[in-house]
């Protein structure tokens, strides 16, 4: 997996050059989780070229996928992602989402052509840690305890998870993973939230979410941390900014449910 990661990178270079889901603890799940399954193509000589990644995350099915440069343009994008979308109908997913690039033209040709349509747009942001970044990240202007707002931090297999929490009601999420030793963009922590069904999340909740895991990563001397946030979500996008985050690039969500907005 490294190995093709490698190779894709330098050419694609992509904002989104690998997924959480490629995690070795989650790998390891793929095939007896009903929640997430794989798909890999391999050469004569046992070499990886491709992999396919389906998440079901209650009605959405998360789609991701990777292709050798030497090996696309032989239909292979096509196949693997009809494969996807089969697997996440079987599981009763009722909408299968796709994230890609703004600049990926390939891409978007291929997730129009199979049927998805454009549903809104994501900013991919990052923030640099630097020495002393862990005493020097601003303080969140909600603190555990004001407002009735607690922050509570849960260690998973796979990564961290804060909760906010207010009067007992689980109010807003945010789940992060580092990747992997040895991989190409090692030293990275993957950031993303969990709404808990509310459509837009307010600054006062994600602003001590993202704090909370900034304080962390930059402890553990990670390089970099990176979100994507909706366009829409003025909330966290100004969290995001108070924190030092800026704009790496765009990329637009296709989906097979119906269009929302662009």
């Amino acid at each position: 997996m490294r190995q093709l990661l490698s190779r894709s990178w330098p050419v694609d270079q992509s904002l989104h050059p690998g997924s959480l889901d490629l995690h070795p603890s989650r790998q390891q799940s793929a095939g007896v989780d009903l929640e997430f399954d794989s798909l890999a193509g391999v050469d004569p000589d046992g070499a990886l070229r491709t992999v396919a990644l389906v998440r079901r995350d209650g009605g959405r099915a998360l789609l991701w996928a990777m292709i050798d440069p030497g090996w696309r343009g032989r239909g292979i994008g096509r196949a693997m992602l009809r494969w996807q979308d089969a697997c996440a109908q079987r599981a009763g997913a009722v909408v299968a989402d796709i994230l890609v690039d703004e600049t990926r033209t390939d891409q978007r040709r291929l997730a129009a052509a199979a049927g998805f349509t454009s549903a809104g747009r994501v900013r991919a942001m990052h923030r640099t840690f630097t020495t002393g970044s862990a005493t020097s990240a601003p303080a969140p202007r909600t603190v555990t305890g004001v407002d009735g707002l607690e922050i509570h931090r849960e260690e998973l297999a796979a990564g961290t998870r804060w909760q906010a929490r207010r009067d007992g009601r689980r109010v807003g999420a945010l789940e992060g993973a580092v990747t992997p030793a040895a991989w190409p963009d090692h030293g990275v922590a993957h950031l993303q939230f969990d709404f808990c069904g509310v459509d837009v999340c307010s600054a006062d909740v994600a602003l001590p979410l993202l704090a909370a895991a900034v304080r962390a990563y930059a402890s553990a001397d990670m390089v970099t941390a990176r979100i994507d946030v909706d366009v829409h979500q003025d909330g966290v996008l100004d969290a995001a900014g108070t924190l030092g985050f800026t704009t790496l690039g765009e990329a637009i969500r296709y989906t097979t449910g119906s269009s929302v907005r662009v």
